[in-house]
């Protein structure tokens, strides 16, 4: 029993020994402290001495002064309070009869816990920096509030150039922004309560974004050194060197970008940021990182985002112990970027040298079950499903294989650029909202099933240029009324327009009729399809007629008949059903020419009419658009 008691008072000893390390106390520039080392939080509980006028800090040995937990000694009649304190203990102030004027620096007023009464003495003076802050104050129950004389600005400001006023900064709402054009003042380092000496130390703690301008040439040292909130940092175009120690200690920060023009890095400059994940280089020649080892001893590699082409010289230059090189990170092929607007709901696909052209990635699928489901690795398919418009650029010279399938919910009009020869297997597949596509004359290919699904498309150009119609092409585009088929093409393959329910009429350019797709004879849930085509129609028989006119040169109707035929059925249980009936219409049937209009203003070319640049269709005594409809 007594080795029992000893051995349990031995363990409350070992624990309350642990909490008692868990706060660390001291003094420094004539403050009392404490340290709670599990909130890494700093809390003032006196004043060393009487001092006359006393400063509350920002931070203390690196931790953050949040509160005050008792009264200061006598501070005589002066105190100035830190911006990062977010709440002041009942009564810290109240016995200090010779207080006269509090400075509070933050904009936000601190939390009393307690009331304004019966935490500062009688007829104390709260001075703050503008008539935004006075507001605020008031509305939390501050009695006593004037602005500093003179005015103050709503912001805190100054110069920070190396020349002086060359560059200003201004803090505001967590953000800490620099202004003007030039080199920035380096800066030295306190040793005694461990922080930088810049302008801005006072809210190290606070500052949540640095927005850095484009004059910027260069960042001084130890510039945003403890700059504990910041989660990203995006350097300029322009700058060339950041100086010793410079985002030292920022150990909040994920990401940082760099520019072209980044030559130098200062030794330290990312020490102690453990949060670090990825590095976005914009130069081609990897900026000398002297001895700075990101990420060193962690179990994980920082990913590097370099130019195309410039992994080999950032692999050389950097190591591959600490990063692993990737291409740029918003690239989706050679020279193509893309950016994704969450509240235009806007794809933007752009060069990234606007000089030179660019072609995109063929995806793939990642489907478990790639039979049933289109999934690609586009990169911006996660947002398939919000998509409102696409842009392409000019230079693009391809559309990759699934690049937007099943983005449904594009309801803008799709131009593919003039610069574009190739349109890839489902590119367009399954965008059911898309109301239109331009395609460009110049297009060469346009792969399998890449526009199936598209239901909304009530028309669609092909290019001359197109010599073979691929498989399922236009399959399920059950908007689509009028096609017009150009000389060009001598294939159409399987499926090409079936299940293209309003389909009505197709004008052929070529004399000599396409090859047409026959897979002999299909057995199916519905029977057979006699004759085997299965071009267009439907793949099924529900009992309707599917009727087609087909406007062809003239003197070749008997040729396309016996090309393609004037029907396919379906043989279900012995019962003949139209499937689709092709009814071809032949100029030279016609009795009616073509109407005679005025000279300069028409021009007549094998039944068609040409008029400011558009071409109609005449057929006997009436002239139809193409899209197919009739106009007189």
């Amino acid at each position: 029993m007594r080795k029992q008691i000893i051995t349990i008072v031995a363990l409350l000893c070992v624990a309350l020994s642990g909490y008692a390390q868990m706060v660390v106390k001291g003094k420094t520039g004539g403050v009392l402290y404490e340290i709670n080392m599990m909130t890494q939080t700093a809390t003032v509980s006196g004043a060393e001495g009487s001092p006359t006028v006393l400063t509350i800090p920002v931070s203390i040995s690196q931790f953050q002064v949040t509160e005050f937990a008792m009264n200061p000694s006598a501070v005589g009649s002066t105190m100035s309070i830190a911006a990062t304190i977010s709440a002041i203990a009942d009564g810290a102030f109240a016995s200090l009869t010779t207080l006269t004027t509090v400075t509070m620096e933050a904009i936000t007023p601190p939390t009393l816990n307690g009331t304004f009464a019966s935490t500062f003495p009688a007829g104390v003076t709260i001075k703050v920096g503008s008539e935004n802050a006075k507001t605020a104050y008031e509305a939390a129950g501050w009695s006593n509030v004037t602005v500093i004389s003179g005015g103050g600005s709503i912001e805190p400001m100054g110069n920070c150039g190396a020349q002086g006023d060359n560059l200003t900064w201004t803090y505001a709402g967590g953000t800490l922004t620099i202004m003007g054009s030039g080199a920035m003042a380096d800066y030295t380092f306190d040793d005694a309560s461990y922080s930088p000496k810049t302008p801005w130390k006072q809210y190290l703690n606070s500052i949540t974004a640095i927005e850095l301008p484009d004059g910027l040439t260069y960042i001084g040292t130890y510039a945003f050194y403890g700059c504990l909130k910041v989660k990203e940092v995006v350097i300029p175009e322009g700058v060339t060197e950041a100086g010793l120690a410079a985002f030292c200690n920022c150990q909040t920060v994920k990401s940082y970008s760099f520019p072209s023009t980044l030559k130098s890095v200062g030794n330290g400059m990312f020490a102690n940021n453990y949060a670090i994940r990825e590095i976005i280089s914009n130069g081609t020649v990897p900026p000398d990182m002297h001895e700075n080892k990101l990420n060193q001893g962690a179990t994980f590699k920082i990913d590097v985002y370099v130019p195309e082409g410039s992994i080999e010289a950032y692999e050389h230059a950097w190591g591959t112990t600490y990063y692993t090189f990737h291409n740029p990170k918003n690239a989706c092929g050679t020279n193509l970027r893309w950016s994704y607007d969450a509240g235009t709901h806007a794809l933007t696909l752009y060069k990234g040298d606007p000089s030179k052209p660019a072609t995109m990635t063929n995806f793939v699928n990642i489907s478990d079950h790639p039979e049933f489901f289109n999934t690609p690795d586009a990169p911006w398919y996660q947002y398939h499903d919000e998509i409102a418009s696409i842009s392409l650029p000019e230079g693009l010279t391809n559309i990759g294989t699934m690049a937007f399938v099943n983005c449904s919910t594009v309801v803008a009009d799709v131009v593919i650029p003039a610069s574009v020869e190739r349109i890839d297997s489902l590119a367009f597949g399954y965008c059911h909202a898309i109301p239109s596509i331009t395609i460009p004359e110049g297009l060469q290919y346009i792969g399998k099933k890449a526009f199936v699904g598209c239901s909304a498309l009530d028309t669609i150009g092909i290019p001359a240029g197109i010599n073979t119609i691929k498989e399922s092409t236009f399959e399920w585009c059950s908007g689509l009324t009028h096609i017009v088929i150009p000389a060009t093409v001598q294939k159409i393959e399987l499926s090409a327009f079936t299940n293209c329910a309003n389909l009505v009429r197709i004008d052929v350019e070529s004399e000599i009729p396409a090859a047409i797709a026959f897979d002999g004879n299909v057995i199916g849930a519905y029977g057979s399809i006699s004759n085997g085509q299965r071009v267009f129609g439907r793949d099924y028989s529900d009992g309707a007629d599917v009727n087609i006119e087909v406007y062809i040169p003239s003197g070749t109707k008997a040729a396309y008949e016996a090309a393609w035929g004037t029907e396919t059925y379906v043989d279900v249980l012995g019962t003949h059903q139209v499937q689709c009936r092709l009814n071809y219409h032949d100029p030279a049937d016609t009795s009616t020419g073509v109407e005679e209009v005025e000279s300069g203003m028409w021009n007549v070319e094998s039944g068609k009419i040409l008029r400011n640049g558009q071409i109609f269709i005449q057929r006997g005594e009436n002239t139809y658009s193409l899209d197919g409809k009739k106009l007189y």
